[in-house]
């Protein structure tokens, strides 16, 4: 879910995640250079987990009625497995 102006939310899905950010496919588009509150749940171990994250939009491509949304996050961590 990425947190957008107005205390609007938006679902999306998760295409990739790296140490240096996350990939995600949305129903809208996302502001070039922006920075955006986001948070992915995870299954780790049976155990569902929540990362609460922030970062900035470095691409928007559409694809057909989805964008494809690139966002650094340079705080990210990752454990577990993906």
């Amino acid at each position: 879910m990425v947190e957008l102006p107005g205390h609007r939310a938006v679902e999306g899905e998760t295409v990739d995640l790296s140490s240096a950010g996350v990939c995600l496919t949305l129903p809208e588009a996302l502001e070039l250079g922006a920075q955006y509150r986001f948070h992915i749940d995870r299954i780790v171990d049976g155990q569902e987990h929540r990362m609460d994250l922030v970062g900035r939009v470095c691409f928007c491509i559409s694809r057909g009625d989805q964008f494809r949304v690139g966002i650094h996050c340079p705080e990210m961590q990752l454990e577990g497995d993906f």
